[in-house]
């Protein structure tokens, strides 16, 4: 990100969906 610009809906988006990915990946290896 850019120092002095805020983060934009499109990067906590995509951010929120890289964390849901990793989450769900380890639950259903976990899981399984």
């Amino acid at each position: 990100m850019t120092p002095g610009r805020r983060p934009t809906r499109r990067a906590l988006v995509a951010a929120a969906g890289a964390a849901g990915l990793t989450a769900a990946l380890g639950a259903c290896s976990d899981g399984d």
